[in-house]
């Protein structure tokens, strides 16, 4: 099996052209240099997709093992990441998350596997990014297994460069007698034995970790088939480096193709809106399509009491108009800067009036575990200050700001492995108290 990216007269080869074109290679079992396809891998993939010859083209050994859902939904990325203008192409994050979508949609065709049995997911690379910066390189022999590192080195083809683009230079190498492999700045392919559908899981989902620690799973449904005509829609408010986005997934249920998606959303406490424009590409009968919306702050504000709740319309060119709602977590506004000194901490809490503090208790939630918790909240940026020990309770202080550098000083009493813990938090804005009571029940119920 060849696993290589780009065919070196095409296009110049990006992140997710390169990833996409080693699917191409396992799926549709042909060389990305192959001699026998004059125009190249990518521009016989993209035609052989356009006149509909997925039976045809893709590999016999996984035939009739992969719905067709959910090849549907691997050509969908597949035509995407091969398009030929570079800005066109999804980034790497949109291949990962549309890649969960199909082994998703495989998982519910599928409920359970054949012990031993082969699947398309048992001949895919692990994949593993390497950011370009210094911390974590692919030119960081430290950060290879020691086998890619022994195999590749001193490897690659003489004569073996397929191109050159933004991601540095691309050729090919040898890891054993009959496998290729690439070597660029910023990726690093490695092919393991095969061990089955769970592994192959496995690595995908550590693959998407890594990009979005975070990021929880699945996304809820806002949105069921049965109320909208069979589109069915999924999506949470997250935060990544700085930014809130609205990460959706459209699944199209239909027998028509879903196109032209537009979102609009109604005035609310945050003023939260849409950034940019939605962009999906269209949505083929029974496949699926992600997105990261970003989105913006204080631009329709709804007066009166804080409220989490946020309503959404979306609209597309087949079907009517759609409302639902769904619930902003308060931690989407804390910013990565909130972490206080103790001396802060302390001058902070005690220059606040005692009015200002709100108290609540949450009954449902048990604490096993000091350290876990406070690595939690710290990934939703409520940050450790200290903790003291009254009997036979923890007291945890932690801190974080809200948008506008709002100070959040949180205080937490729990008992370890008993139901049951008290929340308080002092801040100028009190009012907002509730929404954070609520969102801490959310997020620590996730834990359990």
């Amino acid at each position: 099996m060849i696993a290589a990216t780009g065919n070196g007269k095409e296009y110049q080869p990006s992140t997710s052209s390169s990833v996409q074109l080693t699917q191409a290679c396992l799926h549709f079992q042909k060389r990305a240099v192959d001699k026998s396809i004059e125009e190249g891998l990518a521009t016989w993939a993209q035609d052989s997709i356009k006149a509909g010859k997925l039976k045809d083209i893709v590999d016999s050994d996984i035939r009739g093992q992969i719905s067709t859902k959910c090849l549907k939904g691997f050509v969908q990325i597949a035509g995407r990441c091969l398009l030929s203008h570079p800005k066109q192409r999804p980034t790497m994050a949109e291949v990962v998350f549309s890649l969960e979508s199909a082994l998703t949609l495989q998982e519910k065709i599928n409920s359970s596997l054949q012990a031993g049995g082969r699947t398309i997911f048992g001949k895919m690379l692990d994949i593993f990014l390497f950011a370009s910066n210094g911390e974590n390189s692919a030119h960081d022999d430290s950060k290879l297994s020691s086998d890619v590192k022994d195999n590749v080195t001193g490897n690659l083809y003489p004569r073996g460069a397929l191109g050159e683009g933004g991601s540095g230079k691309v050729s090919l190498g040898l890891v054993d007698n009959n496998t290729l492999i690439t070597s660029n700045s910023d990726v690093g392919i490695k092919k393991y034995k095969e061990e089955g559908f769970q592994r192959h899981a496995a690595n995908l989902t550590s693959l998407r970790e890594n990009l979005y620690p975070s990021r929880p799973r699945p996304l809820p449904v806002v949105l069921p088939a049965a109320t909208g005509q069979g589109l069915e829609i999924s999506g949470q408010l997250v935060r990544k480096d700085g930014q809130i986005f609205y990460s959706l997934i459209f699944e199209n249920n239909t027998n028509i193709p879903l196109d032209g998606f537009k979102i609009q959303f109604h005035k609310n406490t945050f003023g939260l809106a849409a950034g940019v424009p939605l962009q999906v590409p269209q949505v083929q009968p029974g496949t699926s399509a992600r997105t990261l919306l970003p989105m913006v702050l204080f631009q329709n504000i709804a007066l009166g009491p804080p409220k989490s709740i946020l309503h959404v319309a979306v609209k597309n060119n087949q079907q009517p108009v759609w409302y639902f709602s769904d619930r902003l977590s308060l931690f989407v506004l804390f910013m990565e800067d909130g972490r206080m000194e103790r001396s802060t901490f302390l001058e902070t809490w005690k220059s606040l009036p005692d009015s200002n503090e709100v108290s609540k208790e949450i009954p449902g939630i048990t604490i096993n575990n000091v350290d876990a918790t406070i690595e939690q909240l710290a990934s939703s940026n409520m940050f450790f200050i200290a903790k003291h020990k009254n009997r036979n309770q923890e007291l945890l202080y932690l801190s974080a700001k809200m948008t506008k550098g709002i100070p959040f000083l949180i205080e937490l009493t729990v008992v370890i492995g008993v139901q049951g813990l008290k929340c308080a938090i002092k801040s100028p804005t009190p009012e907002i108290g509730p929404l954070f009571s609520e969102a801490l029940e959310t997020l620590l119920s996730c834990m359990g």
